[in-house]
């Protein structure tokens, strides 16, 4: 299985088009366009044999947005439109002196911010996070965090809310291993949090944290934590309503240890999901509380050769009862989403069981006995009932709590985001 280094970025345009960008050895950024239902239709290479870093995304109008790091130090600024590439130079990086390890690009309105993070290489333990935003024709500078950590962690993880605060998850070296924290960048103030928030117990080691903003402004953190050579998933989270609103809390969830990658958080039909690894299995728990208690889904048993941990963009009204940042999937001559049926092409039975060889569908069966066709048409008859009745639940929960937000807002007269809050507080 490959590394929680992401190289793969996966876009999904309004027609409902998968465009795959991967980053080979080579360092070439190759892209495959997928048809309905996800099969191949074409490779294509955008710029080839000296990119180091690279980040794509989509906006609204269908524009595909990458920026790419050179081996020469040069950051390349392309954008997808009308079936044509254009392409420009905005930034030189000083190779001479530093090192880069990660860099992203978000799109809020109209403006582009690309964060990304370095360290000089007297000293490579101690790294910066930039946050560069502009209009494409000019452009500030933040510096976000400076921060100690092994260059092999150097990494951070991001989401926006509807407020357009941009949200920071990354972990630092204190003590005698790795601490999780929090900031977020305030679009109004025009600045970052000066003091970010300590999310993991003390006196534990952490790896993998990760950031995701779901469909009700409410944040949620994952990381695993390490103990005596067992990783343990842990749970915290940032609610945007109640008694503990506002507030970071660590919540209990199902024992999960020996995971060994990056865990993710998805939301499909208001459904919260965390997506886990271990050394031979992919599983996942659920929330359907946004994430007041979580269950133990399934898990599946894998062949990790064959797992691929890619970004996702998408702009598909296809796709607007689900957010998702991040997928686990298999990519052959099909991509198969772990744990995400609504993405899945709909010619592919909807479970959460891929095969290991190949995509089952219905042409599968053809051909066999007319018993088995039928248990297995009743099989999936029953499935199907059971997750309508659970959605049908889900959907009567949010619009109850939709009324009460519709109630709390006629009341609020002051609609501006916590995060603005708290910066004019401060004043």
């Amino acid at each position: 299985m490959k590394n929680f280094l992401i190289n793969d970025n996966l876009i999904i345009n309004s027609e409902g088009e998968f465009i795959l960008f991967c980053l080979d050895n080579q360092g070439e950024v190759k892209y495959t366009k997928y048809a309905f239902p996800n099969k191949t239709m074409e490779t294509s290479i955008l710029h080839k044999n000296n990119i180091l870093k690279y980040s794509v995304t989509i906006d609204e109008n269908d524009s595909i947005h990458l920026i790419a790091l050179t081996k020469l130090g040069e950051l390349n600024y392309s954008i997808y439109k009308d079936n044509r590439w254009s392409n420009a130079i905005i930034a030189k990086f000083d190779f001479k002196s530093n090192i880069y390890n990660d860099i992203n690009i978000l799109l809020e309105g109209n403006n582009v911010n690309i964060i990304y993070n370095h360290a000089n290489l007297i000293n490579s333990k101690l790294w910066t996070i930039q946050h560069v935003i502009g209009d494409r024709q000019s452009w500030d500078k933040h510096k976000i965090v400076s921060l100690m950590v092994d260059k092999t962690f150097a990494y951070f993880q991001l989401d926006i809310d509807s407020f357009g605060s941009i949200h920071l998850l990354y972990s630092s070296f204190e003590g005698n291993g790795h601490q999780v924290y929090h900031t977020f960048y305030n679009s109004y103030a025009k600045k970052w949090n000066p003091i970010p928030k300590k999310l993991s117990s003390p006196n534990t080691n952490t790896l993998f944290p990760y950031l995701f903003v779901d469909t009700k402004d409410n944040l949620h953190a994952i990381w695993l934590e390490k103990l005596n050579m067992n990783n343990t998933l842990k749970y915290c989270r940032l609610t945007s309503k109640g008694n503990e609103k506002y507030i970071w809390k660590q919540i209990k969830i199902p024992y999960i240890s020996d995971c060994n990658n990056m865990p993710i958080i998805i939301e499909e039909k208001g459904v919260l999901k965390i997506v886990y690894l271990t050394n031979k299995v992919i599983g996942f728990l659920y929330s359907s509380d946004s994430g007041t208690t979580w269950y133990k889904g399934d898990e599946i048993e894998i062949n990790p050769s064959k797992i691929s941990l890619v970004r996702v963009s998408e702009n598909s009204m296809k796709l607007k009862h689900i957010k998702i940042n991040h997928a686990y999937c298999t990519i052959e001559q099909s991509i198969y989403f772990y744990f995400l049926s609504s993405i899945n092409s709909i010619d592919v039975m909807e479970i959460d069981n891929p095969p290991e060889d190949h995509t089952i569908s219905q042409v599968d069966i053809i051909g066999s006995d007319e018993e088995i066709i039928s248990k297995v048409n009743k099989l999936l008859e029953t499935q199907e009932e059971i997750r309508n009745i659970l959605y049908k639940a889900i959907d009567s929960q949010n619009r109850i709590e939709e009324n009460i937000e519709s109630i709390f807002k006629i009341l609020d007269v002051d609609k501006s985001s916590i995060f603005d809050k708290l910066f004019r507080s401060s004043k």
